[in-house]
C-alpha cells in the first residue's frame, strides 16, 4: 500500500466527533466537490459514536478537518502516525494485489458467523467475502458498527483483540457498558492469558 502513494503527501486523521456519523458522511459528501483537483479526502475509520478517521492527500484531509470543525461537526482532529492512506480510493492499486492473492486461494464458507467491517454484516458465501476483503482495501472500515452487531445479533459479551495495542478493546469497552475485553498482542501474551480464554 505505501508503494501505491510513492512520493505524495498523504495522512490520517482520527476526529472527536460531536455529530452522528451519517450527518458527517452526508457534509464529507458535500464538501468533495470543494476538495482541489488531486486532493482525497475520505473517510477511513469509523470506531465509535464519537471518532472517525479521516484518510487521503495531506491536503486534503487538513482542508475535511477544517471544514468540518467549523460545521462544529468534530472538536479536534489527531493525526495518526501511518505509512500510507489506508483504506482510501489512494490505495487503489493494493486491492489489484489482495485480488489477486485471494484468487489464489480457496475460500470456504466460515463454520462461523463472521461480520465484515466492509459491511458490518455477516457473511457465507465465499466469493462474496472475496469481494468484501478486496473492497476493503479502499472502503471504511465500520468497526462501531460491527461491535454494535456482534452485541445485537449475537448477544457478544467478549471480545478479545489480537495484535500489538489495544484500541480496539477499550473502545469496546467503552462503547458497550459491562462486556469483557482482552488483548493478546504477542504469543506469550497468549500463553499466560490462554485461561481467560
Amino acid at each position: 500500500m505505501k508503494t501505491a502513494v510513492a512520493g505524495r503527501k498523504t495522512k490520517m486523521m482520527a476526529l472527536v466527533s460531536v455529530r452522528e456519523f451519517h450527518e458527517i458522511e452526508q457534509a464529507l459528501a458535500g464538501f468533495q466537490k470543494t476538495l482541489p483537483v488531486g486532493e482525497v479526502c475520505q473517510i477511513a475509520n469509523v470506531n465509535s459514536a464519537t471518532q472517525l478517521v479521516l484518510s487521503g492527500t495531506d491536503a486534503g484531509v487538513q482542508y475535511g478537518m477544517e471544514f468540518l470543525k467549523a460545521q462544529k461537526m468534530v472538536r479536534k482532529g489527531i493525526e495518526l502516525p501511518v505509512s500510507a492512506p489506508f483504506h482510501s480510493s489512494l490505495v487503489q492499486p493494493a486491492s489489484a494485489v489482495v485480488r489477486e492473492e485471494l484468487q489464489r486461494s480457496k475460500l470456504r464458507a466460515p463454520a462461523i458467523p463472521i461480520i465484515f467491517n466492509r459491511t458490518a454484516r455477516e457473511e457465507h458465501d465465499p466469493a462474496v467475502i472475496a469481494r468484501l476483503l478486496e473492497e476493503q482495501t479502499v472502503s471504511p472500515v465500520l468497526w462501531h458498527p460491527s461491535l454494535l452487531r456482534a452485541a445485537s445479533t449475537f448477544e457478544a459479551t467478549d471480545f478479545v483483540e489480537l495484535g500489538p495495542g489495544s484500541v480496539l478493546a477499550n473502545l469496546a469497552a467503552k462503547e458497550l457498558k459491562g462486556v469483557r475485553t482482552l488483548n493478546l498482542g504477542t504469543v506469550s501474551d497468549l500463553e499466560s492469558k490462554k485461561i481467560l480464554l
